[in-house]
């Protein structure tokens, strides 16, 4: 003898008849969830709380300080008026090291510049402009992989899901409502 299933709408949503309605309504807002999840939600640029919304530069600024090629000494006096002092530099043979001696400033009224190799956002229109005269740099010996159809434009953004507010109130009423309503919701008479 085969078992005859019979139920309604609301046995089928409502998890509390039986413990049996759990299992099929997690699967279908699941489903539902899912088909919502695909296809209505749309994609917004997200903006941090508090924050502005302006376009960042990719562009990174760094100070580099080098020796050339020319010499393996460096002599300078730096001169502060009546507070001047020698700077010595060195290269030390076989190594990336450099040896550099200073004398003690005689006096505290010489303002020296910090030295600091901090990244610092390159805050100018053209950089391409405004760096012609940076220093030869030795290019890698292969290419690298360039698409000149890559967009660039989104440097430093991100993006959220935005789902409309009334798709989100439509897809919980028509799940609730078999749950919550008192007439009988059956699908076989």
């Amino acid at each position: 003898m085969g078992r005859e299933i019979q139920g309604t709408l609301s046995d089928f949503v409502n998890p509390g008849v039986g413990g049996t309605g759990a299992r099929p309504w997690s699967l279908f807002q699941q489903l539902i969830y899912g088909l919502a999840y695909h296809s209505w939600f749309v994609t917004g640029e997200v903006d941090a709380e508090g924050m502005e919304s302006k376009e960042r530069s990719c562009v990174m600024i760094q100070t580099q300080y080098y020796f050339s090629n020319l010499s393996n000494t460096y002599n300078i006096l730096q001169d502060c008026g009546n507070c001047s002092r020698l700077i010595h530099a060195k290269r030390i043979n076989n190594t990336n090291l450099l040896f550099v001696v200073a004398e003690k400033l005689p006096c505290g009224t010489c303002e020296i510049e910090d030295l600091s190799q901090d990244k610092e956002e390159f805050k100018e229109e053209n950089p391409c402009e405004e760096m012609t005269a940076a220093r030869y740099r030795k290019g890698p010996s292969t290419c690298f992989d360039s698409n000149i159809a890559e967009n660039t434009s989104d440097c430093g953004r991100g993006h959220s899901f935005r789902p409309p507010l009334y798709t989100l109130l439509l897809i919980q009423l028509l799940l609730l409502y078999p749950a919550l309503s008192p007439h009988d919701h059956s699908l076989l008479h």
